[in-house]
């Protein structure tokens, strides 16, 4: 049930849509409508400053492959080959094979979980043997 009550600002008169009595929210900005008092910026919408990685490690000694996301990939590579890291701790040295880079995290999640299934470890095989690797991954 909609209906409609005048709420009068200062000099101007707004139309406030009310449903079951309580205010909607108006969110067409082509009707004009501006919020009023101060405005604040979120600091995620200016995240063109941070670079997500995902990268596939190598390890040295099985030719195993790990496959992960990051900010900073030179950070991440050392706390691989420190132990700091659960998965890859007490299993020798890692070497990094590839690496993308992408503007949101939400991408980069989406391209880390692409290289662990099927059809993106055969992707990264060809990846990989275009830049001259012979390694295959899985």
């Amino acid at each position: 049930m909609r209906k409609e009550c005048e709420k009068s600002k200062t000099q101007n008169r707004s139309k406030l849509l009310l449903f079951n009595g309580a205010p909607v929210a108006q969110l067409d900005r082509a009707s004009g409508y501006e919020p009023e008092g101060p405005v604040f910026e979120s600091p995620r919408a200016h995240h063109s400053s941070f670079m997500y990685f995902v990268y596939v490690l190598e390890n040295t000694v099985t030719q195993k492959h790990y496959t992960g996301f990051t900010l900073d990939l030179v950070q991440r590579l050392g706390q691989h080959n420190s132990g700091v890291t659960k998965s890859t701790k007490n299993r020798g040295k890692w070497v990094l094979l590839y690496s993308e880079k992408f503007m949101t995290r939400p991408e980069a999640m989406r391209r880390e979980r692409f290289f662990r299934s099927g059809k993106g470890r055969e992707e990264l095989r060809r990846i990989l043997r275009t830049e001259g690797r012979q390694s295959a991954a899985g």
